[in-house]
């Protein structure tokens, strides 16, 4: 898919976040700040500011953190050793092409970051989120609300793999989806529990969501997703 130039732009911006967030490690314990209207790739860590950040925001369980993209004009709870967001994330919220007014559900939803960011890049677009994970969704519905975006963003409890109980077919305009990566029997498997179903397949495999993806999406629908290049949508 081709790129305009304010895109390309952006999705530097973000690669230099993530690099700086990897060198320094503040992710768990501070606030961050990134996205295409971002001065530079740093983190808040001024105290003061960081206090006036923190202070924004009702507050958080004891393994929480509070994170900002975009300059702070989103925020983000997230697991302090669960699974966070990642660079997979911001790419894929960068990659896809959206029409005004469209109808967008993400497969897989997780915290919700995608959700917020699609939601913070185009104002008029409505957006679903599906989510196994109780945790994780309890979290996502908290951050959708923190956020002020209960009009345009919903986020649904369920499994990928009886999606027909979720929606009606053919209610979407565009699905999107990070799904796991991992087999259920390959690779070092997390002993935490959203870290183990984000990553690997114990919960739904490729073939789960791309079938998903099908079903809910309108004629002349599109899907976009993150995977690695080897994998394949085989499923038993």
């Amino acid at each position: 898919m081709r790129k305009t130039q304010h895109q390309t732009h952006a999705i530097k911006k973000t690669l230099l976040v993530f690099k700086q967030l990897e060198k320094n490690g503040q992710s768990k314990t501070q606030g961050q700040r990134f996205g295409p209207r971002a001065q530079r790739p740093v983190a808040v860590t001024n105290e003061s500011e960081f206090a006036r950040f923190r202070a924004s925001v009702p507050p958080l369980a004891d393994d929480e953190t509070v994170d900002a993209l975009f300059d702070g004009r989103i925020k983000l709870y997230q697991s302090r050793g669960g699974y966070r967001v990642s660079l997979d994330a911001a790419l894929l919220a960068h990659f896809v092409q959206i029409k005004p007014d469209a109808k967008i559900v993400e497969l897989g939803a997780g915290n919700g970051a995608i959700i917020l960011m699609l939601a913070y890049r185009h104002p008029s677009a409505r957006l679903t989120g599906v989510e196994i994970q109780a945790a994780m969704l309890a979290r996502a519905r908290r951050n959708v609300v923190l956020n002020g975006l209960q009009e345009r963003v919903r986020m649904l409890g369920g499994d990928v793999r009886a999606i027909a109980a979720l929606a009606a077919a053919g209610s979407y305009d565009l699905a999107i989806c990070n799904p796991p990566y991992r087999s259920a029997l390959s690779g070092r498997v997390s002993p935490n529990p959203e870290k183990r179903i984000a990553r690997h397949e114990f919960e739904g495999a490729l073939g789960h969501f791309l079938r998903a993806g099908s079903y809910l999406l309108a004629k002349r629908g599109r899907m976009a997703l993150v995977i690695v290049c080897d994998t394949s949508p085989d499923t038993a």
